[in-house]
């Protein structure tokens, strides 16, 4: 096996892990969905969004590295934003 053989295998190695990190946090954000239904709370929380960045991020001393890590965690959060719409959507029309 080549060098970038190997690299590779590693690389699908951690895409692996984070598809299963990733389908876990959608099936968190599904509870999430659930609780903000009953409490009335928005799917937007503004706060908590800079905190999840910041937290992702602040272990990171490569500035590059810094900016598409964020990046990444908006897009994750705007999905998660979109599914507890749809759940919020379904649960409502289910009434």
């Amino acid at each position: 096996m080549t060098e970038l053989e190997q690299l590779r295998t590693q690389i699908d190695l951690v895409d692996h892990q984070l598809s299963d990190l990733l389908n876990q946090r959608f099936l968190l954000t599904e509870l999430v969905a659930a609780v903000k239904e009953e409490t009335g709370e928005p799917v937007l929380d503004t706060n908590r969004e800079l905190k999840v960045i910041n937290k992702a991020t602040n272990a990171i001393d490569n500035p590059v590295m810094v900016n598409a890590i964020a990046d990444i965690f908006q897009v994750i959060m705007d999905k998660s934003k979109q599914q507890q719409r749809n759940l919020l959507h379904q649960a409502e029309v289910s009434k």
